[in-house]
């Protein structure tokens, strides 16, 4: 799975962050089931995935899976994308997903240096 961690950064409360994808890819030799897909942790009910995609995934195949990120306090939070397969070295995978949400008033970045949500005309 690519990336190991889906960091959203800071994201205003109530405001959806925009859609970050991992990659699963079947490195086997043969085809590979996936089983299930969820979102685990504290924190899950912060997280939404779009599109999970159980079944079978031929060898070399490269499907993906879309997840975004929903705070509604300000806080860090913390959850696992889980999948679940029959392959037999790496049954269940986790992929960290990480995020904090701010009040609107300072989700664009610039109390804490960050600017690149900010452009110069």
């Amino acid at each position: 799975m690519t990336p190991s961690t889906l960091d959203f950064g800071v994201v205003a409360i109530q405001e959806p962050s925009v859609y970050r994808t991992v990659s699963v890819t079947n490195e086997g030799t043969t085809n590979m089931a996936i089983l299930g897909l969820e979102l685990a942790g504290a924190d899950a009910g912060a997280f939404e995935m779009l599109d999970a995609f159980p079944g079978l995934l031929d060898v070399g195949e490269i499907r993906t899976v879309e997840v975004r990120f929903t705070p509604d306090t300000v806080r860090g939070f913390s959850a696992q994308l889980r999948i679940t397969s029959d392959d037999a070295d790496e049954g269940t995978v986790d992929v960290e997903l990480v995020g904090t949400g701010d009040d609107p008033i300072f989700a664009d970045g610039f109390e804490s240096g960050d600017l690149s949500a900010w452009t110069v005309p």
